[in-house]
């Protein structure tokens, strides 16, 4: 539905270049911005008390540590071609596997092992996209962060398993149709 919708569209139809006016070009500036557009993370005490008062008292959730086969399996579905920080695009850790893989694995499975995530790894760079194609304020602008390529794996082995658990015990409502598999706009208007 969407690529219809963006073929049709002003911005998801540019046939030329997007113009941005030079004060919005100082990093600095977009930076700024961007690190204010969160806003206050606190989290209001009757959210607290219903997430604190709703848990699964009968299940446990671990993350367990993942085969070469699952890694394997992550990396080879990843899509973007883009590199983080560390310059290292999906294209070369495939052309690496057969011999890194299994230091890959054993380094996803020392984090998951340790608890600790890879410092480097949660380092992106942000590269501030304009949502429509005539720009003229700072908020015209979205950020998009990318991360390094193994960072995304380790997110993706333990996001599968976390999906596992959620689904296998019914957890997410079935009204819930973000971020699911197999469940998009459609499904949304159709509950």
């Amino acid at each position: 539905m969407w690529s219809h919708v963006k073929r049709v569209s002003p911005v998801g139809n540019q046939s030329g270049q997007i113009c941005v006016p030079s004060h919005l070009c100082n990093p600095d500036t977009i930076n700024n911005y961007f690190i204010e557009v969160p806003g206050d993370n606190k989290i209001d005490k009757s959210t607290f008390n219903y997430f604190n008062s709703n848990r699964l008292n009968n299940t446990e959730f671990n993350i367990t540590t993942a085969t070469e086969s699952e890694v394997y399996k992550v990396i080879t579905a990843i899509g973007t071609k883009a590199s983080g920080h560390d310059l290292i695009n999906i294209d070369m850790v495939r052309i690496s596997l057969p011999v890194t893989l299994p230091i890959i694995t054993g380094i996803i499975n020392e984090s998951i092992n340790t608890k600790i995530f890879p410092d480097p790894w949660k380092l992106a760079k942000i590269k501030p996209i304009p949502k429509s194609p005539n720009v003229q304020e700072i908020n015209n602008l979205r950020p998009i962060s990318i991360l390094p390529t193994l960072s995304k794996t380790l997110e993706r082995v333990v996001c599968s398993q976390l999906t596992r658990y959620l689904e296998d015990n019914h957890i997410l409502p079935e009204t819930q149709s973000g971020f699911r598999r197999g469940y998009g706009t459609e499904t949304a208007l159709l509950h």
